[in-house]
């Protein structure tokens, strides 16, 4: 027997962000020559790896095709590479997986498709446990299957995790990785409503949405990713079907509910478009030398979003079309016509009534869906549009270390996020599809325009347009948020992060009216009420919206990943420390 101390780690949460870093912690401790033990404590009350992918039907589908999503680490990355593995497409492309269209099709995966995220969890909870194969035997991960509710720092400079089994784990530091932390409902709407009225969290499906009643007319707030999840939950997931004939058309089950849309700008969001089959254009105008000149050219270093940044992105997707568009006249035009989507507004011609706006807002989607089917290849405003997914990694640097004003972080994160979520993180082509059809079906409405009013009144919500000359008003039996709100540290109901904003340990992101996630420095590691990093503590994914841009995705391979370099600066910090700390305080681990 020989008896050594090993330093201690925490994971608060496994999913697709807390697998970065378990990957990480398996891949440098596996190249430790020295081999000092480590013990990592992964406390997550749900099956490990799949994180919210879990129990789902196959009509929720992911937004990003299989080919672009993995948990594992190549050697582009992140430097000195990870540990190797297969995406979710060759993956799936081994266990023979078969996909089927809305129409029925049946076929083997193809690296394009957009599978369902049910698929997604089994391949991060498989990869999980080859993580758990591959790990050296001087890193002990012990696996805890209950939730966190608090973390305390100790007089020693250690962390202390408190479970809700009664148990308590003490640890060198403490990674947080709890996604979408949650927003009280009465917060989101702003009026005391009953708890059946409104479902301000329609997952899991279909139990979130079990009670809504056939033939009740629902109101359903978004357009986007999660509002698409909710109207399938609510027609195929009813058993209704889809069916090609010169036209994709809807056959009702009778068991649906009336879907009506509820939109802020009543614009509808566009569709992903076919992907490439050639390597993205190089960037001309949106690039890291560009934010780096406009930073030198500012006293404080900060940019102003409207004169440092929307120029370089309007003048990059300017570039796209004039390559894609040989016509100038044409290009022009196009161009135009993509850079007013920052301002746009529903016309005033569509805004005489409810009829002529729903038939505008078919128009738009299946003028959008021509566009998508060409693809990135041969569409230039679609590949304008895909700029900004592109580029992600440029616009994070906008937001990184010093960033922008404050009254410009309120733009990126408020206006000019969301269009980035309408224009480019947006449903699956044959989601719009479906959208049409449904409202040809009779079975969804566009609804009224933008700005409607939403009230509770004698048992029932009122949705009133504000916009349309001819007013309409329609009853809604509840309402349904298809929108995950943005991740709060005020009003988190993840009790773990209400400890830790009470305690003083994490502070909010302020951008103008608007609070974000919590404030991280470069390294992942949480800012105290203070201002002080805690090198103890790290923040990951959504909940560090604000200090970084865009953290609420899966891994994609062959291209430099943020988030994996994100844990990998966390995890080196972590161990280390390790490495020279004294044993004194250091959880003691007996070796074979």
């Amino acid at each position: 027997m020989n008896n050594r101390y090993a330093a201690a780690y925490a994971l608060i949460g496994c999913g697709p962000r807390g697998m970065n870093v378990l990957e990480r912690f398996v891949f440098h401790v596996s190249r430790d020559l020295q081999q000092r033990p480590i013990v990592l404590h992964i406390i997550d009350p749900e099956a490990a790896g799949g994180g919210i992918h879990g129990a789902q039907s196959d009509h929720l589908l992911l937004n990003t095709i299989a080919s672009q999503l993995t948990t594992f680490v190549d050697d582009v990355m992140v430097e000195d590479g990870g540990v190797r593995g297969p995406s979710l497409y060759e993956w799936s492309l081994r266990r023979g997986v078969r996909v089927t269209s809305n129409t029925g099709e049946v076929r083997r995966v193809e690296p394009i498709d957009h599978l369902p995220r049910r698929l997604l969890g089994e391949y991060l909870r498989w990869a999980f446990g080859q993580l758990l194969d591959v790990a050296p035997p001087w890193l002990d991960i012990r696996l805890h299957n209950s939730a966190a509710f608090e973390v305390r720092r100790l007089i020693d400079g250690r962390e202390e995790v408190a479970l809700d089994n009664g148990t308590s784990v003490k640890v060198d530091g403490v990674v947080l990785c709890v996604g979408h932390t949650g927003t009280p409902v009465p917060r989101l709407l702003g009026q005391e409503v009953p708890g059946t009225a409104v479902i301000g969290n329609p997952y899991p499906m279909p139990g979130a949405l079990a009670h809504i009643g056939a033939g009740e007319t629902i109101g359903v707030l978004g357009s986007g990713l999660t509002a698409m999840d909710v109207i399938a939950e609510l027609t195929v997931g009813r058993g209704g079907r889809y069916e090609a004939a010169g036209q994709l058309r809807y056959v009702a089950s009778g068991d649906e509910p009336k879907i009506v849309l509820i939109t802020r700008r009543g614009l509808p969001a566009r569709a992903r478009p076919r992907p490439y089959r050639s390597e993205p254009m190089a960037p001309q105008h949106l690039t890291l030398s560009a934010l780096q000149e406009a930073r030198a050219r500012t006293a404080d270093g900060r940019l102003d979003f409207h004169r440092d940044v929307l120029p370089l992105v309007n003048a990059e997707m300017r570039h796209r079309i004039s390559v894609m568009e040989p016509d100038p006249v044409v290009a022009a035009r196009l161009t135009a016509q993509v850079t007013a989507t920052w301002t746009a507004e529903v016309p005033a011609s569509a805004l005489y009534s409810a009829d002529s706006y729903g038939v505008w807002f078919v128009d738009q989607v299946e003028q959008d869906l021509t566009e998508a089917r060409r693809g990135l290849d041969r569409s230039p405003i679609k590949a304008a549009f895909e700029t900004l997914r592109d580029l992600r990694e440029v616009l994070r640097h906008a937001v990184d270390g010093v960033g922008m004003t404050e009254l410009s972080l309120a733009e990126f994160f408020g206006p000019f996020a969301s269009e980035i979520n309408r224009n480019v993180i947006c449903p699956q082509l044959e989601r719009n599809e479906e959208l049409v059809a449904l409202v040809r079906a009779g079975v969804l409405s566009p609804g009224l325009g933008p700005k409607c009013g939403l009230t509770w009144s004698d048992g029932r919500w009122l949705l009133e347009s504000t916009a349309l000359t001819k007013p309409r008003t329609t009853e809604l039996n509840r309402v349904v948020y298809g929108f995950s709100p943005s991740p709060t540290i005020t009003y988190s109901t993840n009790p773990v992060v209400q400890h830790l904003y009470t305690s003083d340990r994490l502070r909010p992101v302020i951008a103008g009216r608007t609070e974000l996630g919590a404030q991280v420095d470069e390294n992942g590691f949480a800012i105290d009420a203070q201002g002080n990093p805690q090198p103890t503590l790290a923040v990951f994914g959504p909940l560090a919206e604000g200090s970084s841009y865009y953290n609420h995705y899966v891994t994609s391979p062959g291209s430099k990943s943020r988030a994996t370099n994100d844990a990998d600066r966390a995890v080196r910090s972590f161990l280390s420390t390790s490495n020279s700390t004294s044993s004194s305080h250091l959880n003691k681990l007996t070796l074979i």
